[in-house]
Formats: C-alpha cells, sequence, structure tokens
C-alpha cells in the first residue's frame, strides 16, 4: 500500500482532532505554530506525492463499516488530476495557514479556529483523493459544515451568524441533489466508483438514469460553486475572517463544484444537452457575478462577486468540454485571489474598514500590500504573461473555434472584470489619502511575496509540467490575444475616467441620470436575488410551513387518520401504475 494518497488527507484531519489537545498543553498560542506544521507536512506529503507519480491506480481498503453489504470500498484514486489538485490544494493551504499565525493572533477562539482549519483542509483533501462518489460525498459535506461555523467564527455579530446560516442553508439545495444522484448510482449501477462511472458511460453512452444522474451533480456543483441561481450565499461570507475567506475562495470550498464537474467529464463529454446547461449557468454567472462586483463598495464582497464570475468561466470551459481549461483556470484563480483577499486583509486591518469610499492614498504606506494587490489584478484582468493571463486565455481561445457566442460572452465579461478589478486598485491605493495605515506585519508580507512569485512563474510550471496533460498551453492566437488586449485596456479606460481622473464628475452623472442611478443600484443589490428570494419566501414557504403547522394539531387520533390517507392515497398511486 502507498501510504501518500491516504497520509494527505488524514493527516491533517488527524491533526485537527488534536488541536485542542496541543491547546490544553500549550495553550491557544501553540494552536497556530501546530496547524503551520500540519500544514507545512501535508504540503510535503503533496509534493512527494506529485514527483513520484508515475501512472494512475486506485488503492482500496474494505467496505464502509456503515454500508458493509455494499460494493463501496473506502478508496483513492491516484490520478493526474487528483495528483495536481491535491498539490495545488497542499500549497496554498500552507501559505494561508502562515498568514492567519499573524492575521488572527489577537483573536478569541484560536483552538477552534485552527481545528476547523485544519479539517476543512483535510476535507477538500479528502474529497479530491476520494475514489467514490459515497466518500467524495462525505468529504464534500464536511467541507460544507466546516465552511458555515468558519464563517460565523465571529459568532458574536449577527451578521456572521446569518451569514454561516446562509451559507448552510442556501448549498442544501446542491447538497440534496448530489446526494440523490450518490444513491441513485449506486441502487442503479451497483457502484459508485469514478472508474467503473467512466468505463460504464463510454461503452454504454448517457443512457437517462446516466443523464438524470448527470444533471442532479450539475446542481450540486451549483451550490458548492456559487453559481447562479445558488450563489447569493459567497458574498455575505465575506462576514467571515481574511484567511476562511482565501480559503474559501482559493483552496477549498468553491473549487469543489468545479473538480466534481471534471471528475464526471465522462458525462457531460457525452452529452450535449448537460454541456449546454453547464456553458450556460457558467456563462450567466460570469456576467451577474462581473457586473455586480462593478458596482460594490465593500472590497472584500467585490473579490466575492470576482469569484462567481471567474468559477463561472471554469463552468463555461467545462460546458465547451475544454476541462483542462477549466482545471488550470481553477488554479490560476486560485493563487491570485489568494493573493487579493491577503492583500485586502492587510488593508481592513489597517484602517479598519472594508468600504472602498472610505480607503485611497495606501500605496506609499503599504508598498509591499499595494505591489500584492495590483499583481492580483493585473492576474486576474488577464495581462501578459502572468499566469491569469494564459490560464484565460486557454480557454478563450478554445471558445474562439467552438462556440461565438461564448467567446463574446468571455469577451464581455472580461471587460467588466478589467473594470471593476482596476476600480478596486485605484480607490484603495490611488487618490487622496483618507485614512493613516501602516504595513502589515512580515509574516503577512512573506505569504503575499510567494503568491507574487506564483503569479509570475506559475504557468511556466503548469506549461513544463507533466502530471495532468494537456499541459497549459503557452501558444498565442492573435485574434483571441487580441480580445484580451482590448478587454483589459476597455476597462482600464473605464476605470479610470470613472474613478481617478474624475471621480465627482463622474458620480454626479449618475446621480443625475435616473437610468444610470437605477442600474448602479441594481448591480450593488447583485441583481436583487435576495430580494427576490424574500419574496419568494413570504409568498410560498411560509404559507406551506403555516399549513403544515396546522395539520399538526398534536391530537394522536387525527394525526393516525391523516397517515392513513396518505398510505391509502400511495397505494391507490401504485395500483394504477402511476408510481
Amino acid at each position: 500500500m502507498t501510504l501518500a494518497p491516504w497520509m494527505i488527507w488524514l493527516l491533517p484531519i488527524g491533526a485537527s482532532i488534536l488541536v485542542p489537545l496541543v491547546s490544553l498543553v500549550g495553550g491557544e498560542r501553540a494552536c497556530k505554530w501546530f496547524a503551520t506544521l500540519a500544514s507545512a507536512l501535508t504540503l510535503g506529503v503533496a509534493t512527494y506525492q506529485a514527483f513520484t507519480f508515475n501512472h494512475a491506480y486506485v488503492e482500496t481498503i474494505g467496505s464502509w463499516f456503515f454500508i458493509p453489504t455494499t460494493n463501496v470500498s473506502l478508496q483513492v484514486q491516484v490520478d493526474s488530476l487528483s495528483v495536481l489538485i491535491s498539490s495545488f490544494v497542499a500549497f496554498l493551504s500552507f501559505v494561508i495557514v502562515i498568514y492567519a499565525v499573524e492575521n488572527m493572533k489577537l483573536e478569541k477562539g484560536q483552538t477552534k479556529f485552527y481545528s476547523l482549519v485544519l479539517l476543512f483542509i483535510g476535507a477538500m483533501l479528502g474529497l479530491v483523493m476520494a475514489g467514490n462518489l459515497i466518500q467524495f460525498y462525505f468529504f464534500w459535506e464536511i467541507v460544507g459544515i466546516c465552511s458555515a461555523l468558519l464563517i460565523a467564527f465571529w459568532n458574536e455579530k449577527e451578521e456572521a451568524r446569518k451569514a454561516g446560516f446562509k451559507a448552510f442553508v442556501v448549498t442544501r439545495f446542491g447538497d440534496i441533489a448530489l446526494l440523490i444522484a450518490v444513491v441513485l448510482t449506486l441502487t442503479t449501477f451497483g457502484t459508485t466508483s469514478f472508474t467503473s462511472i467512466s468505463s460504464n458511460v463510454h461503452a454504454f453512452g448517457v443512457d437517462p438514469m446516466w443523464f438524470l444522474i448527470g444533471a442532479l451533480a450539475i446542481v450540486g456543483a451549483m451550490g458548492k460553486s456559487a453559481q447562479v441561481p445558488l450563489h447569493v450565499w459567497l458574498p455575505d461570507a465575506m462576514e467571515g475572517p481574511t484567511p476562511v475567506s482565501a480559503l474559501i475562495h482559493a483552496a477549498t470550498m468553491v473549487n469543489a463544484g468545479v473538480f466534481l464537474l471534471v471528475r464526471l467529464s465522462p458525462i457531460y463529454g457525452a452529452s450535449a444537452l448537460l454541456s449546454g446547461a453547464i456553458l450556460v449557468i457558467g456563462l450567466t454567472s460570469m456576467i451577474v457575478g462581473a457586473a455586480s462586483a462593478c458596482a460594490e463598495q465593500d472590497l472584500k464582497r467585490i473579490l466575492a462577486y470576482s469569484t462567481i464570475s471567474q468559477l463561472g468561466l471554469m463552468f463555461a470551459a467545462v460546458g465547451l468540454g475544454n476541462f483542462s481549461g477549466a482545471i488550470y483556470q481553477l488554479i490560476g484563480q486560485g493563487i491570485f485571489k489568494a493573493l487579493a483577499f491577503m492583500a485586502a486583509g492587510s488593508v481592513i486591518e489597517a484602517i479598519g474598514t472594508r468600504n472602498i469610499e472610505n480607503m485611497g492614498g495606501l500605496r506609499r504606506a503599504m508598498k509591499y500590500t499595494y505591489i500584492a494587490f495590483l499583481f492580483a489584478m493585473l492576474s486576474m484582468v488577464g495581462l501578459p504573461p502572468l499566469l491569469g493571463f494564459w490560464t484565460k486565455d486557454s480557454i478563450l481561445s478554445g471558445a474562439l473555434s467552438t462556440n461565438v457566442y461564448a467567446f463574446l460572452t468571455i469577451a464581455l465579461a472580461s471587460v467588466l472584470t478589467s473594470l471593476y478589478g482596476f476600480r478596486a486598485l485605484f480607490k484603495a491605493f490611488y487618490g487622496q489619502k483618507k485614512m493613516d495605515a501602516n504595513e502589515a506585519q512580515p509574516l503577512m508580507v512573506a505569504p503575499m511575496l510567494a503568491l507574487i512569485i506564483s503569479v509570475l512563474t506559475g504557468w511556466v510550471i503548469l506549461n513544463y509540467q507533466r502530471i495532468f496533460l494537456p499541459s497549459l498551453s503557452v501558444s498565442i492566437i492573435p485574434f483571441a490575444f487580441s480580445a484580451t488586449i482590448i478587454a483589459l485596456v476597455a476597462g482600464l479606460a473605464l476605470a479610470y475616467l470613472g474613478f481617478l481622473s474624475n471621480p465627482s464628475g463622474a458620480k454626479k452623472l449618475v446621480e443625475s441620470t435616473p437610468l444610470l442611478n437605477y442600474t448602479v443600484k441594481f448591480l450593488s443589490e447583485g441583481f436583487e436575488f435576495d430580494k427576490a428570494y424574500d419574496i419568494l419566501e413570504e409568498s410560498i414557504v411560509r404559507p406551506l410551513v403555516r399549513g403544515v403547522k396546522a395539520l399538526q394539531s398534536g391530537i394522536l387520533g387525527n394525526n393516525i387518520a391523516l397517515l392513513l390517507s396518505a398510505l391509502v392515497v400511495l397505494i391507490v398511486l401504485i395500483a394504477a401504475g402511476v408510481l
């Protein structure tokens, strides 16, 4: 048995269990160094696995203890996808934990924080290495629970409690859909092994049952990866600490949905209808996320809407059949978004506000943080030769040759991305200085420098690596390249004119033009999805709840009568052949 595929997720999970004991012996301060050590060892295991990987295989250890009579084993799938993504998750997690050591040093409840963070990391790595859908779903749920608890970490704040609860509830819709897909797979085909799923689809194609399973998995991915209309939890998740935001957006939670779609790629590659649905979901989320970010005032929420948009690009890549492009964009987005959150966290810690209207002129007082945010934004908007350019170009170039409508939508989203990216940069670091600030501590700056290097050189590694093939392409298609540069310049020009050269004039124009004023308000409220859900709750959900409560009289005879009536209806439907 090879230990690395097991240790890579067992190590952080085991360490999370030991954190309370470490706190008991060495105090809360010892927890952060223990978590750092555990994440460093996890990265070491992931690195060893990557360098020794030479062929795909599955390792199995018996049956799951709670379903011993089924053909479901505890297994890891070691292939190009799991090895590459586990290395990426382990690297980013280690960097974020180092950042958290300084960023969270004055916070209470560090035992709980580091225990949950290590469990979060371990669950994501367990999900990546899982060899079957049941095991995958087990870790999928742990990731969701950890995310909700970490978002609500500052539970003395009502906003944080509500945000954690909202994340848990909204993602339930996707989780239930995925659970049904897992059950259908097991009961219909007798196995949930990913290798069996792949061989079954390749041998027999996508029959109606596989189509249903694939559709349910899409809903599951939409919830975890915050795609429209199940995206509303992610902006509110910014109520959690900055290291949590970085973990969710870059290394763990939101990547799980994209990973699921790529893992089930045989299903989507064989069904044009399912692929088309994923493409539409992705393109819609790209525009909704990017447009909302253009009007948002909260720096972390801008980055949250940006993540929705970037994940939409990954969904679009899957819908176009460009599975490798989705994976490389997942990695690229993870690196520059973690960098952006770290820089944003440094700014927020320094001046005590997340509102970009109260920021300005920070580039001289916070030089390293400014450079970090600058590189994050330049990579995000696709400036060559930074990592973000190559990962996005691999999708844009593919869309150019396969779907012109997708190409044009991605190009439009790129203009919006450039606009909100430079808007955030100008608002925070340029213009008139509004508050005094000091540079972040070295332990926060060092992780940012590591990620700046990754943004500069990551494309070289992804191009030369031979773990996951095809490697990241660095060839340029002139038309796609031109579209990227035009989008970048257009967004930069709009941001410069509206928020740097004459911000007061642009503000007056918006306020004096009813249509512009309404549009900005509409976008700042995220296309009013939350308002629509509130109306839905008041008009449908609450009346249903009241109706159900009215049926439950508490009188035993009435309850038995209702149960028998339902049973009679069920028998009649079965006898009539309806069920």
